[in-house]
């Protein structure tokens, strides 16, 4: 499989000079599940809406299977969308619905009936065919805006936050319903979100923007392992932040001075100097409380005291006040016997400790 998408240094500005989107370059393979995953206005629907051909780049080239299409019009590209509204016609039936843009390509009525009818039952609305969109659930609705957009079988399908119109129970089971759908397809589906969990859930790879930029690409796995950054570390999942400065930096790790403490955290392949300012990021998961005067040669250990304890059934989160004077998260997974009475009350003294390996380390660029 080779590339079916490649951006190549896109850049859009809107009127009064806002840049939307700025140098980004992307390749997409074929059969791909690629999800942009940003906040509000950092570019990712511009990115989408390039591609799309509803928005011309001001420099920079897109290119589909090979060709450039960047000059075409939307309708000239073999890509399809799905609208985060739907934007399903309220005066026909889903089967119309689904059948229209082959009416509009001139394909003749029993064909065309005959793929409505396959494209149905591919998601399961075979029964649906003559009811018109109000009489559907949100779900439903969903399904027949994703079969009229694969019925004429794009190269790309583009999804512009497809699930954020459905309640939270509906919405993560067309998480999964979505992620089977593209795997029965084989088609390449590029995904625009802001929900870390969707990215997560349903994507080969997770392309993190920030303010127009391409702030880290890869798999969901080595996003939130490894991140570039304390923005996609922040971002993906939760993260516990501290900031310290280089004491010693050796060939396998580094030693960080940490208020009155030293720890180690594993060379990440990034050169760092003695004196550097330099910011840790731990997940809450990858730490682990030390109660009493228990200890741990291998991790690193920070002292605190339990500030709150919020039970979630399964797991419990507790925030230790370090010495330092940051609020340090713990997730703990706890045994089916426990009880909420046995978790850390609020007072209590505690060892946080946390292994080198799982200490994600970079320049503090808020100390420049």
């Amino acid at each position: 499989m080779g590339s079916i998408i490649q951006l190549d240094r896109l850049r859009k500005t809107f009127p009064g000079g806002v840049v939307a989107v700025d140098d980004v370059s992307l390749d997409i393979e074929e059969g791909e599940y690629v999800t942009l995953l940003g906040p509000s206005g950092c570019g990712k629907t511009t990115v989408l809406r390039t591609v799309a051909g509803f928005e011309s780049p001001d420099a920079g080239s897109i290119y589909l299977a090979g060709q450039n299409v960047t000059e075409l019009p939307p309708y000239r590209r073999q890509v399809n969308m799905v609208f985060q509204d739907y934007a399903l016609f309220p005066h026909m039936t889903v089967s119309q619905n689904v059948g229209y843009g082959l009416r509009i390509a001139g394909m003749p009525k029993a064909e065309i009936a005959d793929k409505v009818r396959k494209a149905l039952d591919l998601v399961e609305m075979s029964d649906k065919g003559e009811r018109q969109p109000h009489e559907l659930s949100g779900g439903e609705r969903q399904r027949v805006a994703l079969t009229r957009a694969i019925i004429r079988e794009p190269q790309v399908l583009l999804l512009d936050e497809p699930l954020s119109a459905l309640d939270a129970n509906l919405r993560e089971a067309m998480r999964v319903e979505l992620r089977h759908l593209h795997q029965r397809l084989g088609l390449t589906f590029v995904m625009v979100t802001h929900d870390q969990t969707e990215a997560l859930v349903m994507s080969d790879r997770v392309v993190v923007m920030e303010a127009g930029r391409v702030a880290q690409s890869g798999t969901p796995a080595e996003l939130y392992d490894h991140p570039s950054s304390t923005y996609v570390a922040s971002f993906i999942g939760t993260s516990n932040v501290l900031r310290g400065h280089v004491a010693a930096s050796g060939a396998k790790d580094i030693t960080i001075n940490y208020g009155a403490d030293h720890l180690k955290a594993v060379r990440n392949g990034a050169a760092y100097a003695d004196g550097d300012a330099i910011c840790m990021t731990i997940r809450p998961e990858k730490a682990r409380l030390l109660a009493g005067k228990k200890s741990d040669a291998k991790a690193n250990l920070l002292k605190g005291t339990v500030g709150e304890t919020l039970f979630h059934g399964n797991s419990a989160r507790v925030t230790v006040d370090l010495a330092s004077g940051d609020t340090f998260m713990v997730d703990l997974m706890l045994p089916n016997t426990a009880a909420q009475s046995d978790l850390p009350v609020r007072g209590t003294a505690v060892t946080v400790a946390v292994d080198p390996a799982n200490v994600n380390t970079f320049a503090d660029e808020a100390a420049r």
